[in-house]
Protein backbone atom coordinates (compact mmCIF):
# COMPACT_ATOMS: atom_id res chain seq x y z
CA UNK A 1 0.00 0.00 0.00
CA UNK A 2 1.34 3.51 -1.11
CA UNK A 3 -0.51 6.76 0.54
CA UNK A 4 0.29 9.86 -1.29
CA UNK A 5 1.39 12.56 0.65
CA UNK A 6 -1.33 14.88 2.20
CA UNK A 7 -4.19 12.27 2.16
CA UNK A 8 -4.01 11.61 5.95
CA UNK A 9 -5.09 14.28 8.02
CA UNK A 10 -3.08 15.26 11.28
CA UNK A 11 -4.23 14.18 14.87
CA UNK A 12 -6.17 11.77 13.54
CA UNK A 13 -5.69 7.70 13.77
CA UNK A 14 -6.28 5.19 11.25
CA UNK A 15 -6.85 1.41 11.37
CA UNK A 16 -4.63 -0.54 8.43
CA UNK A 17 -5.47 -4.00 7.91
CA UNK A 18 -3.80 -6.16 5.90
CA UNK A 19 -5.80 -9.46 4.85
CA UNK A 20 -3.60 -12.23 2.96
CA UNK A 21 -5.67 -15.24 1.13
CA UNK A 22 -4.55 -18.47 -0.25
CA UNK A 23 -5.17 -18.24 -4.03
CA UNK A 24 -6.04 -22.15 -4.19
CA UNK A 25 -8.20 -22.23 -1.10
CA UNK A 26 -9.63 -19.75 -0.22
CA UNK A 27 -10.42 -20.62 3.46
CA UNK A 28 -6.89 -19.88 4.46
CA UNK A 29 -6.65 -16.48 5.34
CA UNK A 30 -4.55 -14.46 7.48
CA UNK A 31 -4.74 -10.65 8.79
CA UNK A 32 -3.03 -8.16 10.74
CA UNK A 33 -4.14 -4.87 12.04
CA UNK A 34 -1.67 -1.64 12.10
CA UNK A 35 -2.26 1.12 13.83
CA UNK A 36 -1.51 4.54 12.62
CA UNK A 37 -1.43 7.47 14.51
CA UNK A 38 -0.93 11.30 12.57
CA UNK A 39 0.72 14.00 14.35
CA UNK A 40 0.70 17.66 14.38
CA UNK A 41 4.14 19.40 14.23
CA UNK A 42 4.66 22.59 15.49
CA UNK A 43 5.07 25.65 13.48
CA UNK A 44 8.90 26.83 12.90
CA UNK A 45 9.44 30.38 13.01
CA UNK A 46 12.63 31.36 11.73
CA UNK A 47 14.46 34.88 11.94
CA UNK A 48 16.90 35.95 9.44
CA UNK A 49 18.73 38.26 9.55
CA UNK A 50 19.85 38.35 12.88
CA UNK A 51 21.03 35.92 15.45
CA UNK A 52 19.14 35.27 18.89
CA UNK A 53 21.57 38.30 20.53
CA UNK A 54 22.61 41.39 18.45
CA UNK A 55 24.83 44.27 19.14
CA UNK A 56 23.87 47.22 16.58
CA UNK A 57 24.50 50.99 16.90
CA UNK A 58 21.65 53.57 17.53
CA UNK A 59 21.79 55.03 13.96
CA UNK A 60 22.29 50.90 12.46
CA UNK A 61 18.70 49.86 10.53
CA UNK A 62 18.28 46.18 10.93
CA UNK A 63 16.36 44.11 8.57
CA UNK A 64 15.17 41.05 9.65
CA UNK A 65 12.42 38.31 7.84
CA UNK A 66 10.59 35.78 8.59
CA UNK A 67 10.64 34.65 5.35
CA UNK A 68 12.29 31.10 6.23
CA UNK A 69 9.81 30.31 9.13
CA UNK A 70 7.84 27.09 7.53
CA UNK A 71 4.45 24.72 8.42
CA UNK A 72 6.19 21.24 8.04
CA UNK A 73 2.52 20.10 7.62
CA UNK A 74 2.67 21.80 4.18
CA UNK A 75 4.74 19.73 1.33
CA UNK A 76 6.49 20.98 -0.10
CA UNK A 77 7.71 24.44 1.00
CA UNK A 78 8.18 27.03 -0.79
CA UNK A 79 4.91 26.69 -1.26
CA UNK A 80 2.38 29.03 0.10
CA UNK A 81 1.74 28.02 3.43
CA UNK A 82 -0.17 30.85 4.15
CA UNK A 83 1.20 31.81 7.27
CA UNK A 84 1.05 35.15 8.21
CA UNK A 85 3.74 37.18 11.09
CA UNK A 86 3.59 39.03 13.99
CA UNK A 87 6.31 41.09 15.21
CA UNK A 88 7.00 43.18 18.60
CA UNK A 89 10.20 44.57 19.24
CA UNK A 90 10.70 45.26 23.63
CA UNK A 91 13.76 47.12 24.96
CA UNK A 92 14.25 45.70 28.60
CA UNK A 93 15.67 48.21 30.72
CA UNK A 94 17.08 46.14 33.57
CA UNK A 95 13.52 45.52 35.46
CA UNK A 96 10.93 45.61 32.60
CA UNK A 97 9.99 45.78 29.04
CA UNK A 98 9.09 48.69 27.04
CA UNK A 99 7.88 49.17 23.75
CA UNK A 100 10.37 50.14 20.88
CA UNK A 101 10.48 53.20 19.53
CA UNK A 102 9.85 53.79 15.73
CA UNK A 103 9.40 50.13 14.88
CA UNK A 104 7.59 49.13 11.74
CA UNK A 105 6.80 46.15 10.53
Amino acid sequence: IIIPAGTLASASTYTVVLTVVMGSDASMTSSSTFILNTGVRDLVASINGGAASLLVGEQSTLALSASASVDPEVDPPPADQGLSYQWSCLVFDGSSDTACRKASN
